[in-house]
């Protein structure tokens, strides 16, 4: 996933822990399958997965200890909505997409947590697009006629990713730089790059009608090389 640009849970995208179970909840349900059959049930399930409801392995007994809805949209109404007071209906509107539960995928034992919390409805939309490339890409495979070695070719390529700077016309470069090389400057440069995944929202998409969503990285190898040079 690190190739796709959909493997950072800082920037709103899928973790180590995400991960781990949406391919376990995979391999439980086919477990005698093939690697080549497990990806592409695993893209298949999640693109098709009824996000309303969250994914989980098995039911908790202790129910006090269990995730529950209402207290994962409080805690996104406050991160989303309380910032400001003077939201218009529309842009009150456009930010609640955001506070209901996105993508849930539950961690086993207790207590019972939501692993993809950061995910929102932007990221969303980036990481099924990135599942739907990769269904795609087999269907060609599969119509080629080629045989098995075409399909595993599919998926390598697919699982290679493509270059960042291919996928869209525009970009932001957000620069955070202490001449001093200070341990105050990295900490606040780490604050900036925590702030990213929330004020790209709150900012950047406000313009619905031109921008759909944001895509961030902090990726520096995918920086053109003339960035490099400058900046490091």
């Amino acid at each position: 996933m690190t190739h796709h640009f959909i493997y950072s849970s800082q920037f709103g995208f899928l973790n180590g822990a995400t991960l781990n179970l949406l391919i376990l909840k995979i391999v439980l349900l086919y477990f005698d399958s093939s690697q080549i059959y497990l990806l592409q049930k695993f893209l298949e399930t999640f693109i098709e997965w009824d996000w309303k409801f969250p994914v989980k392995l098995e039911e908790l007994t202790q129910k006090s200890q269990s995730w529950k809805e209402e207290t994962e949209i409080n805690f996104r109404k406050n991160q989303y909505l309380s910032k400001y007071n003077n939201y218009s209906n529309e842009e009150r509107i456009r930010l609640e997409k955001h506070t209901n539960p996105i993508m849930v995928v539950l961690t086993l034992g207790y207590p019972e947590q939501n692993c993809s919390y950061n995910v929102n409805n932007s990221t969303r939309k980036i990481i099924l697009k990135e599942f739907e490339n990769g269904i795609d890409l087999l269907n060609n495979a599969k119509n080629t006629n080629d045989g098995n070695e075409n399909l595993k070719q599919a998926w390598k390529t697919w699982l290679n990713g493509s270059k960042f700077l291919e996928k869209y016309k525009h970009f932001l470069f957000i620069l955070c730089i202490d001449k001093f090389h200070s341990k105050e400057g990295e900490n606040y440069c780490r604050f900036i790059e925590s702030r990213i995944r929330l004020e790209l929202i709150f900012t950047i998409e406000e313009d619905q009608k031109q921008i759909d969503y944001t895509h961030a990285t902090s990726k520096e190898n995918c920086l053109p090389k003339i960035f490099l040079e400058k900046y490091r």
